[in-house]
Formats: C-alpha cells, sequence, structure tokens
C-alpha cells in the first residue's frame, strides 16, 4: 500500500464494496488492494451486469467498482440501476476500454472514478481513496483520452450509443 494512504473507514463503521467484472482474476486483484486500503465490513463479488445491480440493490454499498462490458448488461446501464437502488454509492469505473467516447459516456454519467486496467496499483489505491474521501478520480491516460476527444467532431447521443455497442462485441442485427 502506499506510504501516503491510510485505511479508511467510514463514520458510522467499515466500509461496504461490490466488485463487478467479468474475469476473476481481475475481481482478486482488486480486493486485495481494497482489503489493505480500507476497514471493509464486505466485499461483494458480481460476475455479470445482473448479479451486479442486485448487489447494489441488496447491500447498499459505499463503493461500486465496475467494469465496462459485462456479460448481461453494459456497466453503463448497471450504472443506472446503481444510482437508482443505491444513490449514495460512489461509483468507479475500471476498464480495459481506451476509446474516449466511451469514456466520455462515462464521464457525462457522472461516474465518481475512471480508472483504466493497465493503472499500477498505486494509482487504484489513490483513486479508491479519492473517490471514498468524497472527490473524484480520473487516471491521466483516461484524461488524455477525454482531452483529445474535444477536439473531434462531437458525436449525437445515438451515435455514442451505437460506437459502445459495436465496442462491446454486438452485431448489426443487436444495435
Amino acid at each position: 500500500m502506499g506510504a501516503s494512504l491510510k485505511i479508511l473507514t467510514k463514520g458510522d463503521g467499515p466500509v461496504r464494496v461490490v466488485i463487478a467484472d467479468d474475469h476473476a482474476i481481475v475481481r482478486q486483484g482488486v480486493r486485495s488492494i481494497l482489503e489493505q486500503l480500507i476497514e471493509t465490513h464486505a466485499i461483494e463479488e458480481a460476475t455479470n451486469g445482473l448479479e451486479a445491480v442486485a448487489a447494489v440493490k441488496t447491500h447498499q454499498p459505499d463503493l461500486l467498482v465496475l467494469d465496462a462490458a459485462m456479460p448481461m448488461a453494459r456497466g453503463i446501464e448497471v450504472l443506472a440501476d446503481a444510482r437508482r437502488w443505491s444513490p449514495e454509492t460512489r461509483v468507479v469505473l475500471l476498464t480495459g476500454f481506451t476509446a474516449s467516447g466511451i469514456l466520455s459516456e462515462w464521464l457525462e454519467a457522472d461516474v465518481e472514478g475512471i480508472l483504466l486496467k493497465s493503472c499500477q496499483p498505486e494509482e487504484m489505491e489513490k483513486a479508491f481513496y479519492t473517490v471514498l474521501s468524497g472527490g473524484r478520480y480520473i487516471t491521466e491516460d483516461a484524461r488524455a483520452m477525454l482531452l483529445d476527444i474535444q477536439n473531434a467532431t462531437p458525436l449525437s447521443l445515438r451515435e455514442r450509443e451505437v460506437l459502445s455497442l459495436i465496442v462491446t462485441g454486438n452485431q448489426n442485427e443487436e444495435i
């Protein structure tokens, strides 16, 4: 754990967390970092979008670490449901996608943190600490990609939705 970071707790006790990612190795890595950084009451794991929504609804977590692309529901859809069922939950996107349009969509959805899966554990620690402390954290690489999109021709909402669906592997018939 980074030397400057301290163990986090909420005012009323340990932090509740949901980690939603369809890859076990990612969930285990994130869990390991969180267990070192915060005093956790419970860390629930979800392997698909429907499990993620159910976990948020049931556990009302303080933090949701969410993958952008999971089976059964896209991450952005999970985010919308999480906001409805647990509005106080802070959400950090953890994604392998580096398309600025997708990152922009998440930023517009008012996610509290954006991390790329290529980030170092120390950066993940810093992001979780910042977000759980009430701030917003966007990794430097993601910020650079988001700045690039400002210079591009803007896409309509439907164009961004179609682009997102293409990137997540949907076929023309599904889109």
